[in-house]
């Protein structure tokens, strides 16, 4: 017997998963943010800039 290692079509794949993951949309947030410190890590944007854009972005979740 063999098991399918997709979600889809085994449902208790990722229940028997010791490894947590975050919904789509809390990974979703983290890039924003991750994407966000990037541009200040690479001087794309002010300090002043990031904490604006990321202080306006917490504020809207």
């Amino acid at each position: 017997m063999t098991f399918s290692a997709n979600p889809k079509y085994n449902p208790n794949y990722l229940a028997n998963s010791t490894e947590r993951r975050l919904p789509e949309s809390g990974q979703q947030k983290t890039a924003t943010l991750l994407q966000l410190k990037k541009l200040y890590d690479q001087g794309i944007i002010t300090a002043e800039e990031y904490e604006e854009k990321r202080r306006k972005y917490l504020d809207s979740l």
